[in-house]
């Protein structure tokens, strides 16, 4: 019987110095001496460098043609054939195709159907899943092994929580653990979450499970706990954020104290953010200023309140200076939002950023032309345009937006008209929401 798990335990610390196609072919020559002890080179050799070309070249169906030619010798001739296509397709990683899953999914059906679905070849099909973010045929192969009476594994579990959009996949796959007796880790959280934060899902929907986890003892990696931070900021739920914060912040890293500065800044919450941020535990870095500073320069704050927003936003620039805290491109922009009706003020700070080689984005330039609507200046607008022209900036329906708005809001409703219609002839119109 070829040993696949030897293969693999020589290979796996080279596997991030090689390539896909090399891997593979290290794997033939590697593979090939150690088979030959329970058969012979003459047997074993000649198909299994065949199919890593078939593969390579992209011809499943030749590749499944010959796993069943191979398997006609025997059972066990089966097993190997199916065995190293599994992990052939399993080593092709992100580099697989929908045509190599598609053979993946073949090889399944054709084991379950036979009784001979075995949890090695399950967790290759896994991994490949895991790679390319495969949720249906991950969620396919968990079934064919809860149905064949093959019950997957915790680490089985995690593989497909990895390849799983959303959170209905997820939540079921936990219901499924739970129905199937297995017991979640902190790893399994971590999955999880992470698939809860990587598709955007609702902070409602992954509450129960943290509380879960929370109350079953397990202790969240640090991992663990920045995806749910990111989903509290992503809902606005600064307070939620604070007390986990508090709860864990012995070991907590810089990146978890700034998602919660995040979360208060999404929210608007001003008294908030300046507490973290008078806690942090380590020395501020620039991130960290910028973060309080587009707290300050949030438009959905009272306008009663832009006064005293603006003499903040002064003392922290002082503040910066003091701890040598060199400003970056992201620090004019929230400058020049404070300054937003005051277009001298933003005209200064989009020129320090020239003077100072910062880069300026579509974002800087959609920031100093919707200041400088409210000059009504015409030719000043047009070498605004002139020179986002020349740093090689097409604008977007974002930043058509945000123009046709300005222009609109100071009663230009011509050059309004003119943009909105130079934007259609650009393929990128706003959308009406975003007037």
């Amino acid at each position: 019987m070829i040993r696949m798990r030897s293969v693999a335990a020589v290979l796996r610390p080279h596997r991030r110095h090689l390539g896909p196609a090399m891997y593979v072919r290290r794997a033939v020559s590697v593979h090939a001496p150690m088979a030959s002890a329970d058969r012979g080179d003459e047997e074993v050799r000649p198909w299994q460098a065949q199919m890593a070309d078939l593969l390579r070249a992209r011809k499943v169906d030749a590749m499944l043609q010959m796993t069943e030619d191979t398997g006609a010798r025997g059972s066990a001739d089966r097993h190997a054939a199916e065995a190293e296509a599994f992990r052939l397709l399993q080593e092709l990683g992100r580099e697989a195709t929908a045509e190599h899953e598609r053979a993946a999914t073949l090889l399944l059906h054709a084991r379950a159907t036979r009784g001979g679905l075995d949890a090695p070849s399950c967790e290759h099909v896994l991994k490949l899943c895991a790679a390319r973010r495969s949720s249906i045929l991950a969620l396919r192969v968990i079934e064919a092994m809860r149905s064949t009476g093959l019950p997957p594994s915790r680490e089985a579990y995690e593989l497909a929580l990895e390849a799983c959009p959303g959170t209905a996949s997820p939540l079921l796959l936990l219901d499924q653990m739970a129905t199937d007796g297995v017991l979640p880790a902190a790893t399994t959280y971590e999955r999880f979450f992470s698939a809860c934060r990587r598709h955007g899902a609702w902070l409602a929907a992954a509450r129960p499970v943290w509380k879960q986890m929370v109350a079953a003892g397990v202790r969240p990696s640090d991992v663990t706990i920045r995806h749910y931070l990111r989903l509290c900021a992503g809902a606005r739920a600064w307070r939620e954020a604070e007390r986990e914060l508090r709860r864990w912040h012995a070991t907590l890293e810089r990146r978890h104290w700034d998602l919660v500065l995040l979360a208060c800044e999404r929210a608007d919450a001003l008294e908030a953010a300046e507490r973290i941020f008078e806690e942090l535990p380590h020395g501020p870095e620039v991130d960290d200023f910028n973060a309080l500073l587009r707290c300050y320069a949030r438009e959905t704050g009272d306008p009663r309140t832009w006064g005293d927003r603006k003499a903040r936003a002064q003392t922290l620039l002082r503040r910066m200076e003091d701890a040598s805290v060199a400003p970056d491109e992201f620090t004019h922009h929230a400058l020049m939002a404070i300054n937003q009706y005051e277009p001298s003020a933003v005209l200064r700070y989009f020129r320090q950023m020239k003077e100072a080689g910062l880069p300026r984005h579509l974002g800087t330039y959609a920031l100093v032309m919707r200041s400088a609507w409210f000059t009504r200046d015409a030719e000043l607008l047009s070498d605004l345009a002139a020179e986002m022209q020349a740093d090689g900036l097409v604008p977007d329906s974002r930043f058509y937006a945000s123009q046709i708005e300005a222009a609109s809001s100071v009663g230009m409703y011509d050059e309004a008209d003119l943009l909105y219609r130079q934007s259609v002839a650009a393929g990128c119109p706003p959308r009406a929401r975003a007037l």
